[in-house]
C-alpha cells in the first residue's frame, strides 16, 4: 500500500493529512479557478451507481459525473486507462472500488470529487472509506485531487452548508480534470436507473473491447403502483429520496418522477431486442450515442 501527494511523492498515512497536505491545498485552489466545461457530444457520463473505464486512444474527449452531494466520484488514470465511478455510500467503497480497479495499472493518479461536510456525516463516512481501501490495496494511489469535506464546502442559504463542486470530467485530449456542465447524460437514464438494484451492484457501462457504451440486460415488469408516485410533490420527494434536499439541482425531482413513470409502465422486453442481450452504443460522426442493431 502507498497513497502519495502527487507532486511532492509525499506519503500520507493517516485521513486528516489530506487536508493539511500542500499540494493538495493548491491542487484545490487551482482546480477553483478553473472554467467549467460545457460537455455535450463525445462524452461519456456516468450516474450514480456506475463506472466506467475507458482505454487510449479513444474519441471520447470527455469522462465524468455529476449531481454528487455526498457521494463521492472518483477518477483514475494510467498510461492507458482513464476512469470514473459515482460511489453514494461507504459499504459500496468496499463492494465496487475492487471491480472498479481491475483494469487499472499498479501506479495510477486519483482525483476524488464530491461530498461536503453535510449533517448526517455521510460524505465523512465515504471520504473515510475510501481512504481506508486505498490504505489496503496493492496499488499505489497518486492523489491529485481531493475535492470533498472541508475543501468542498461553503456557507449558503440560512447557514446551510452547500457543496461548492458536485459535476466533473476528465478531459481526455488534455489530460485535465475540469469542473463540468453536463448538457446530455447519455441513453436511457431511467432505465439505467431501474437496473442497479436488480443486478444488485453498480453496472458496468463501458467495453473496452467493443469500444462501447454497454448496458447490461437485466429482467423486470412494469410495476403499475408506481405510475401514482409521479403525483408526489417535491416536498416529498426530497425528504424521502435525497440525503443533502437543500442541496439537489432544479432538475432531480423531475428525474425521480421520469424513474417512477418508467417503473410504472415498462417491461424489460419493450427494450431489449432480446433476452439476455446487453443494448449498445457507439459514437456517431458528430460524437453523439447511436444504438447498435
Amino acid at each position: 500500500m502507498t497513497i502519495l501527494s502527487y507532486k511532492s511523492k509525499r506519503s500520507l498515512t493517516n485521513f486528516r493529512e489530506v487536508f493539511n497536505c500542500a499540494d493538495l491545498i493548491e491542487a484545490n485552489k487551482t482546480f477553483d479557478s478553473q472554467h467549467t466545461a460545457d460537455i455535450h457530444n463525445y462524452s461519456l457520463y456516468v450516474k450514480q451507481g456506475e463506472f466506467g473505464v475507458v482505454k487510449q486512444p479513444t474519441q471520447l474527449k470527455y469522462i465524468g459525473s455529476g449531481e454528487a452531494t455526498t457521494c463521492h466520484i472518483v477518477i483514475l488514470q494510467d498510461k492507458q486507462h482513464v476512469g470514473v465511478v459515482h460511489l453514494d455510500s461507504p459499504e459500496c467503497v468496499v463492494t465496487e472500488m475492487p471491480r472498479f480497479i481491475q483494469k487499472f495499472e499498479d501506479v495510477v493518479d486519483c482525483y476524488v470529487v464530491g461530498g461536503f461536510l453535510d449533517d448526517n456525516e455521510i460524505s465523512v463516512s465515504i471520504s473515510k472509506e475510501l481512504f481506508k481501501f486505498f490504505e489496503l490495496s496493492d496499488k499505489i494511489f497518486n492523489i491529485c485531487l481531493w475535492k470533498s469535506l472541508e475543501f468542498n464546502t461553503r456557507l449558503g442559504v440560512n447557514d446551510l452548508n452547500f457543496p461548492i463542486c458536485t459535476d466533473v470530467a476528465y478531459d481526455i485530449h488534455n489530460s485535465i480534470v475540469c469542473k463540468a456542465n453536463f448538457l446530455t447524460h447519455g441513453p436511457y437514464l431511467a432505465l439505467r436507473s431501474r437496473i442497479i438494484p436488480i443486478l444488485e451492484q453498480y453496472t458496468n457501462i463501458y467495453d473496452t473491447v467493443s469500444n462501447a457504451m454497454t448496458i447490461p440486460y437485466a429482467h423486470f415488469v412494469r410495476e403499475p403502483s408506481w405510475k401514482k408516485l409521479v403525483t408526489l410533490t417535491d416536498s416529498h420527494i426530497l425528504q424521502h429520496c435525497s440525503t443533502s434536499p437543500h442541496c439537489e439541482p432544479a432538475s432531480f425531482c423531475d428525474d425521480i418522477r421520469a424513474n417512477f413513470a418508467f417503473r410504472g409502465v415498462q417491461n424489460s422486453t419493450d427494450i431489449y431486442p432480446e433476452e439476455g442481450t446487453s443494448l449498445k452504443f457507439v459514437l456517431s460522426s458528430c460524437g453523439e450515442w447511436t444504438q447498435e442493431r
